[in-house]
């Protein structure tokens, strides 16, 4: 699990660099307030859509782990 949330991790910062990147661009040729306005929300969505999916992911391989962990101690037994 840990070499796929490295991937996803390493996606989203190209996400991010990909989303400033067009930002960048984007106000460097629109014409118009609504071009600069699709433009932005295009990059802001390269980096907004692959963050989600990996906090996603990160968070469900922690209740994973945690699950996991819970599993191991007895019943009865106290946890200090």
């Amino acid at each position: 699990m840990n070499v796929i949330l490295f991937v996803c991790w390493f996606g989203t910062i190209m996400g991010a660099c990909a989303g400033a990147f067009f930002m960048s661009s984007v106000f460097g040729s629109a014409t118009s307030a609504p071009q600069e306005a699709a433009g932005a929300a295009m990059a802001v969505a390269l980096a907004v859509i692959p963050y989600v999916f990996t906090r996603a992911l990160s968070e469900m391989a922690d209740v994973s782990q945690r699950h996991a962990a819970s599993k191991e101690v007895p019943k009865g037994e106290i946890v200090r």
